[in-house]
């Protein structure tokens, strides 16, 4: 028989781990204080992933763009915040958003 302690697994901290019961224990020590900030976090990163940007091109009277559109206008970047057709950037429509500010020549 061999006289050498037992060493203990190794384990990872409970914070690398995705455990739902410790994370379950820990709220029930800590409340809704420290949770519900980060229910709104996780919410507002889902909605965030959601959205999935894409250059569309030159901006052209007449198309239709959807909420993610990007498109270039005189010279600068926009990004479409809600589906349009006939708005056009720079107009001070709350379609667009200027994203990349057109530089001097």
């Amino acid at each position: 028989m061999d006289n050498q302690p037992v060493k203990p697994k190794s384990r990872k901290p409970a914070w690398e781990r995705n455990d739902e019961a410790v994370v379950l224990a820990v709220a029930d020590v800590l409340g809704n204080e420290v949770f519900a900030p980060l229910e709104a976090l996780q919410k507002r990163v889902e909605q965030l992933e959601a959205t999935q940007l894409k250059y569309v091109g030159i901006w052209r009277k007449g198309l239709s763009y959807l909420e993610g559109n990007l498109v270039t206008h005189s010279g600068s970047m926009w990004l479409c915040r809600a589906p349009t057709e006939g708005a056009t950037p720079g107009s001070g429509s709350p379609h667009w958003k200027l994203v990349v500010k057109k530089g001097a020549a």
